[in-house]
């Protein structure tokens, strides 16, 4: 790695001029600068403000970083890896942009990964007694309608048995 340095705080400054002439929208530019801003206090929380910093440097602040978005945001009931992923994506961004500028050299592969998309949610899977239950009801408003509605009372019947022997989505079944 060659040890280039660089003051974080101007690469950043250089970076939000060049987001602007991308022409990214105001909310976009203000996300990835909230995050880029949140790993610039966690940096003058670890060096001096104006430090000038290698890329050996910033590739050991990135991974701290990282362990730190993790430990952080694991606690919080709402955290999942999109968070974690926003911060990572701005970051790569800075970073490949100061790469590309030959500011800096840092291998981003291997200390700014992509969180894995678990959010922890398990899928609620219906039990056959509520199966029963929802197949009861159904028939019994099939029996209770009059003509008029009867059809679709039919109908709600056949999309449910749709959707629970093909897997189906309910959005799915409304194009039909």
């Amino acid at each position: 790695m060659e040890n280039k340095s660089i003051n974080l705080d101007k690469l950043v400054e250089h970076y939000y001029e060049y987001l602007i002439g991308q022409l990214y929208s105001n909310k976009t530019l203000r996300n990835y600068m909230s995050c880029i801003h949140k790993f610039i206090d966690f940096k003058n929380n670890q060096y001096s403000k104006e430090i000038m910093l290698n890329s050996e440097e910033v590739s050991n602040l990135l991974q701290s970083y990282r362990a730190e978005l993790i430990k952080t945001y694991s606690n919080e009931h709402s955290a999942n890896s999109h968070t974690l992923n926003a911060h990572t994506s701005a970051l790569r961004g800075l970073f490949n942009y100061a790469n590309d500028r030959n500011y800096l050299n840092i291998q981003l592969n291997s200390v700014a990964k992509y969180y894995k998309n678990d959010t922890g949610k398990k899928r609620e899977i219906l039990k056959p007694n509520d199966i029963q239950k929802i197949s009861d009801i159904l028939i019994e408003d099939i029996r209770n309608a009059n003509e008029a509605n009867r059809y679709l009372y039919e109908r709600n019947r056949a999309l449910f048995y749709t959707y629970l022997y093909t897997g189906a989505r309910v959005a799915e079944g409304a194009l039909t």
